[in-house]
């Protein structure tokens, strides 16, 4: 993937160069590419859900190929027959055939969970008698169903996250200090190509290990769509800065663009949503998580095109000496890092509170919550799917307060306010959502209506914006994707720490709240960083008496 992503974007950009020219610095050109920096929210909104509940078909379907075995020491009684599927579970006979003599406390939480135990009193009787009934194997959702090589299929999508993020993580830099030196927008456009053409990739899903194909095309969609954040970000520093002669600031111009563009996303994410409920409600997993696949890819194709034709042609902002363009990146970047310590120690503090911040808040807890609310609570395509519509439409009222908000306090505080969201819902969901029912599918829509989606707009508003006011200029793009590094690097902790946890033992409420420690942690880090400070050595020199930013 990294070898096809830099010929492709080296040979782009041969063939875009002469057709760049100095970013216009204008009034008018400023305002348009503003309207387009916040449709960009708009065009890319699809792909930010999409995933998700694409997720949940390929989590059902790639459990349909899970065979039985042992867990815990003990055998399932039917160690290398295929799974049976959970929709099949008739409770009413088991109940009948005394199958809660199969109960048994588990986890740290003590859960009561039904067990293959054997010691269990009465219960390999019940196991039987209802196998004769029945052709049950092993739940497909169970602890005794796996994937080949011993995966569960409840950490297949987690696991594409951990790889596509490890891959990110080594371009993210390459890249973004890459275009410092190139035209700006051929790289761009090149990205979003290849996000949309792997979006219809993922639509390959199917029983038989065939939908590791649409999984290795969630991949590669991950990796450029997150890439396609770098040029963007890389925008903002220009379109942000204050018009002459007005009195607008660069910290508030950055947090309303920001809050808007999550305004539009959100909304887009709303009406995706609402398309995709008709499949999910009428036909199989299968066909739901093509239709948003393909529906998602034809969405960003369309809107992104729209986009770009906003925005203006943005020269390289830096030129390449006699070495390598390649050598000179990673000569920059490792300048970079040595000046970030030196002459940005808030910037540096910053990150390090990010990257804490990553493992326990919304990226990482969105990939967990797929894979929580499909095995653990059961939740069904048109479950899910509507659980994401209330989310995302109290997501627009939350995105309103956060425009009023950021104009009034600190950076700093918000991000108090952000991380106090996710950890009552990082305590919240484990603790209340624990078992498949009515009750706790409504339970989930008010934790996901009043914790989570403040948790997600805010989160996603604030993040970049309070990270460009303390690196300076003419690096953005650069800076983009250290960030990006630091991001994706980062969030590949508590993934791996999930997984594993899930994998030994089967106890999916635990292995969330491991969430819990990066997030209080994050908190704690940024009461020390101080944002006045940090913009002031970023901006040292010409910092005026309209750029200033709110006192901390």
């Amino acid at each position: 993937e990294i070898f096809f992503f830099v010929i492709l974007l080296h040979a782009f950009v041969i063939l875009g160069r002469r057709r760049e020219t100095k970013f216009g610095m204008d009034a008018a050109t400023i305002l348009r590419a503003r309207r387009g920096y916040i449709l960009t929210g708009w065009a890319s909104g699809p792909d930010t859900i999409m995933g998700l509940l694409w997720a949940v078909s390929v989590t059902y379907i790639s459990g349909l190929d899970s065979h039985c075995g042992s867990f815990d020491g003990y055998s399932s009684g039917s160690n290398g027959e295929k799974c049976t599927p959970s929709a099949d579970w008739a409770d009413n006979t088991w109940v009948l055939l005394n199958g809660t003599r199969c109960l048994k406390e588990s986890g740290v939480l003590k859960e009561l969970r039904y067990s293959h135990d054997p010691s269990l009193p009465d219960c390999a009787e019940a196991l039987a008698a209802y196998r004769s009934v029945t052709d049950y194997t092993c739940n497909c959702t169970g602890d005794h169903a796996y994937l080949a090589a011993g995966v569960r299929s409840a950490n297949v999508f987690i696991i594409q996250n951990i790889v596509g993020s490890a891959v990110v993580a080594v371009l993210g830099p390459l890249i973004g200090s890459w275009i410092d030196f190139h035209p700006l927008k051929p790289v761009w456009i090149l990205l979003v190509v290849i996000a949309a053409a792997s979006m219809f990739g993922m639509a390959v899903i199917a029983t038989g290990y065939v939908w590791v194909v649409a999984t290795i095309s969630a991949g590669v969609t991950l990796v450029a769509s997150e890439m396609v954040t770098i040029p963007r970000s890389a925008y903002l520093d220009p379109i942000a800065s204050p018009l002459p002669g007005s009195d607008e600031t660069f910290n508030h111009n950055s947090a309303r663009l920001g809050g808007k563009r999550i305004f539009a996303s959100h909304f887009s994410q709303i009406i995706f949503v609402a398309i995709a409920i008709g499949p999910a409600l009428f036909f199989s997993y299968q066909v739901s998580g093509i239709f948003v696949s393909i529906s998602c890819a034809v969405w960003y194709s369309v809107f992104y095109g729209i986009v770009f034709q906003m925005f203006p042609s943005y020269a390289a902002t830096r030129t390449a000496g006699s070495t390598t363009i390649y050598s000179q990146t990673l000569g920059s970047l490792w300048h970079s890092a040595v000046q970030m310590r030196k002459k940005h120690p808030e910037a540096m503090k910053y990150l390090m509170a990010v990257g804490f911040a990553q493992n326990g808040t919304a990226n990482t807890l969105l990939t967990i919550v797929v894979s929580y609310t499909s095995v653990k609570l059961e939740f069904s395509a048109f479950n899910t799917y509507i659980l994401y519509g209330v989310v995302l439409m109290m997501g627009l009222p939350w995105s309103i307060v956060y425009t009023y908000v950021s104009s009034r306090i600190s950076f700093k505080k918000q991000w108090l306010l952000v991380l106090t969201f996710w950890i009552i819902f990082s305590i919240l969901v484990p603790l209340t959502l624990r078992k498949p029912g009515k009750t706790t599918f409504l339970l989930s829509l008010v934790i996901g209506a009043l914790v989570g989606a403040p948790g997600l707009t805010w989160f996603y508003s604030l993040s970049w914006p309070s990270f460009l006011s303390l690196i300076p200029e003419g690096h953005v793009a650069e800076y983009a994707g250290v960030f990006t590094f630091v991001r994706t690097v980062s969030s590949l902790i508590e993934p791996n720490i999930y997984v594993a946890v899930v994998q030994a033992t089967g106890d999916l409420p635990l292995a969330l709240l491991t969430v819990l420690p990066w997030t209080v942690c994050a908190l704690v880090l940024f009461l020390f960083v101080d944002f006045t400070k940090g913009y002031e050595a970023a901006k040292e020199g010409c910092v005026s008496e309209n750029s200033k930013p709110n006192q901390v």
